[in-house]
């Protein structure tokens, strides 16, 4: 972990939508004036492979996680915002 939090986590929830993902996350790449970000998929399930070839094409580019669940994918990402907030 860096010894410093960036300023915003984005979290996208998402289950084997790749072109979706890839809009998403190219969405985040392109916005302008702010690199202290870090992205956080959440992937509802067993991935496909051309969710995960999308998360690695964006490896290169931003910080990003992958995080899998079994639960409602709402859910982790309430939970990894107060666990990250406090």
């Amino acid at each position: 972990m860096p010894n410093e939090w960036p300023a915003v986590s984005v979290i996208v929830n998402t289950y084997n939508k790749p072109k979706l993902l890839d809009r998403a996350l190219t969405s985040v790449v392109e916005q302008q004036g702010f690199d202290d970000f870090e992205v956080i998929v959440i992937h509802d399930g067993p991935a496909s492979n051309e969710t995960l070839y999308i998360i690695t094409m964006f490896m290169d580019k931003i910080n990003i996680y992958l995080c899998f669940s079994k639960k409602n994918p709402i859910n982790v990402a309430l939970e990894i915002n107060f666990y990250f907030a406090y």
